[in-house]
């Protein structure tokens, strides 16, 4: 794992010269140790909007992602956490 200078303890896994995962601390220490799954967007602000009316809670709001992108992470009314990514340095898996 290369650790991103200036993130937090946040590092970017590789397999054969690609990126392929990223990791770092918890966040909080009310919730269990967790995977994320991003899914690629074009408007940030807009999905967050979107993920409110249909009944999902904005977990974090649209925040810099260091140099990935801009990023918020959601809960749908189902139950599934997940974040999309604005802008994304490379394409994801």
């Amino acid at each position: 794992m290369d650790v991103v200078p200036d993130g937090g303890g946040y590092g970017i896994f590789h397999l054969d010269g690609k990126q392929v995962a990223g990791g770092g601390p918890r966040t909080s220490d009310e919730g269990p140790a967790a995977w994320t799954v991003y899914a690629l967007i074009d408007d940030a602000a807009a999905s967050s909007a979107r993920v409110a009316e249909a009944g999902g809670t904005v977990i974090a709001p649209t925040l810099e992602a260091m140099t990935a992108g801009t990023m918020v992470i959601v809960h749908d009314p189902q139950g599934a956490v997940f974040a999309v990514l604005q802008n994304a340095r490379t394409a994801g898996s």
